[in-house]
């Protein structure tokens, strides 16, 4: 009976193991989606400014060149893009500076 007791021990303490590690595995991937598709967007909000600004005719409508940081920023739902957003920014901010509304997964 002990025998079996330790053994359904170990075989629940390496489901734990194996759950934990699904789990955080889920987590990167999830956060490396994010941050591509903000990249993605970004560069078509760039590429949408420099037409704007530019004049060509194929650029997107909503693409002001001064106003394309703030629907970035908007946007960035990970502390460390919105670090990186407002330190180039505005350099003199601090990059901790009203950065609520973030959930720390791993």
């Amino acid at each position: 009976m002990e025998q079996a007791i330790a053994q359904s021990r170990s075989n629940s303490d390496q489901l734990a193991r194996d759950i934990s590690a699904a789990v955080m595995a889920m987590q990167f991937q999830d956060s490396v989606t994010q941050r591509i598709g903000h990249v993605v967007r970004t560069l078509e909000e760039l590429h949408g400014a420099l037409q704007s600004r530019l004049g060509t005719e194929n650029a997107m409508p909503g693409s002001e060149p001064n106003d394309w940081t703030d629907r970035m920023a908007g946007r960035y739902t990970m502390l460390a893009e919105r670090r990186v957003l407002a330190t180039h920014h505005d350099p003199e901010t601090s990059a901790t500076s009203d950065l609520g509304g973030n959930v720390g997964l791993f």
